[in-house]
């Protein structure tokens, strides 16, 4: 089964087509620091993507750790 887009802030940009997992920015980069990706790992499609381009990184594996 292949899963929803589960934003649900943006809706008239939701197409619900290519939904990959990705993982929110939890802290832009100014005098604290670099830009941080440790925030939720959510669902978003192909619009969906394109509205929040930057806040966001694909996430391309489920594991920590390994080679």
């Amino acid at each position: 089964m292949m899963p929803h887009c589960q934003n649900q802030t943006m809706t008239q940009w939701c197409d619900n087509q290519d939904v990959c997992l990705v993982q929110m920015r939890s802290q832009a980069a100014g005098p604290h620091g670099t830009n941080r990706f440790e925030g939720e790992r959510l669902y978003l499609c192909k619009g969906c993507r394109k509205a929040l381009s930057g806040t966001f990184k694909r996430v391309t594996s489920t594991s920590k750790g390994g080679r």
